[in-house]
Formats: structure tokens, sequence, C-alpha cells
């Protein structure tokens, strides 16, 4: 995860209404396991039933620690760079 980026949250809440607000779609939940993050409206399998391309072809990956989080995203290179720039600037907030 090198070249990504990471953007932190205090809370799932505060993560999941940033994402919204920057036009984000969130991959459905599996217990303590990763969830994918798509610019634009998509249906994201949980990350299991994900193949490692479409995990590959992801803006981003949401990793919650503990119930209620912190949340950490790592947005990718391919990441649309506006609504990224905008997510950046909410988690800062």
């Amino acid at each position: 995860m090198s070249d990504n980026i990471q953007i932190k949250f205090p809370s799932e809440d505060a993560a999941k209404q940033a994402l919204t607000a920057c036009g984000f779609s969130l991959g459905t939940s599996q217990r303590d396991d990763p969830r994918g993050i798509m610019h634009g409206d998509y249906l994201i399998m949980k990350w299991r039933n994900l193949s490692n391309k479409d995990k590959d072809d992801l803006h981003g990956v949401y990793h919650r620690h503990g119930y209620g989080g912190p949340v950490s995203l790592w947005m990718k290179p391919n990441c649309p760079p506006e609504p990224l720039s905008q997510l950046t600037q909410m988690s800062a907030t």
C-alpha cells in the first residue's frame, strides 16, 4: 500500500458520512473484514466475495478498528482526484 493515501476518521459514523457526502459507495460489511470503496453509485459485494481483480479495481479500502471506529481509509492512485481531495478535507474537520 505504499502509493496509497491513508485517511483517518475518529468514528465509523464520521467516515460513512464523509464517504457519502463525497459521492463514494461503500461495500457490504462482513464482521471485521475490510470493505471496498468506489466513487460513484456501486453495489460492492462483501470482501470475501470480491475477486483479486475486483479488489485491484477498487478506489479504496475501508478498515474499521473496533466496533464504532476509529476508521482508516486507504485510497488508491486510481481514485478520482477531486472527490479524494474533498474526502481528505473532511477528515481534517
